[in-house]
């Protein structure tokens, strides 16, 4: 009886665990920061400025916990890289000298 009561209760604990987390993105970090910052060849430099900005104000290691901020810091890394790319092409299509 007790052995019964042991393995019920067992049972009753696994259905009471929350699920696993979802595995993660497969894809590669630089690939899904592109995707969250939607650059495109028509943003002018104001547009890239202002998405940098909206960018830094939620993902920036000082603006997330402790546990997450080594990824916060190389999100925000490939972030600047992107878009500070942008604008080199921007510049450069627009015969802008370079800074």
């Amino acid at each position: 009886m007790y052995a019964e009561s042991r393995a019920q209760q067992s049972r009753a604990n696994e259905s009471c665990e929350p699920d696993p987390e979802p595995p993660g993105d497969p894809r590669p970090e630089d690939e899904i920061v592109a995707e969250e910052l939607q650059l495109t060849p028509k943003l002018t430099i104001d547009d890239l400025l202002r998405i940098r900005r909206e960018y830094a104000m939620s993902h920036h290691p000082d603006r997330v916990a402790p546990s997450e901020r080594e990824r916060a810091t190389r999100r925000m890394t490939i972030a600047n890289m992107l878009i500070d790319q942008a604008m080199r092409e921007k510049r450069a299509a627009a015969g802008a000298p370079r800074r």
